[in-house]
């Protein structure tokens, strides 16, 4: 879930972007690209809300690792990126 609590509620849109991999922190005017987009999952998702995911029991998953930024797309303002999350299944 990306808070965007600070901004008015309808005005702004949010992005969840998914990547097996992480690249090195690449500088835009709206904040650094963290993810690897060359890697992504699935397309963006809406970044407002909660996402559950079954993990199956399968022990070739044990180490598996997802990357997550977000973007925050306030209406008249530039967007701007949130810091990366790493997810590891196991451990």
């Amino acid at each position: 879930r990306i808070d965007i609590s600070d901004q008015p509620p309808v005005s702004t849109a949010t992005l969840l972007h998914t990547s097996l991999g992480t690249i090195t922190p690449f500088a835009t005017p709206f904040g650094e690209i963290l993810v690897d987009p060359a890697r992504r999952v699935t397309r963006p998702l809406p970044g407002e809300g909660g996402y559950t995911n079954p993990i199956p029991a399968d022990v070739s998953l044990v180490g598996f690792t997802l990357y997550l930024q977000g973007s925050v797309h306030p209406l008249g303002a530039p967007l701007y990126l949130t810091n990366a999350l790493r997810v590891r299944v196991g451990y």
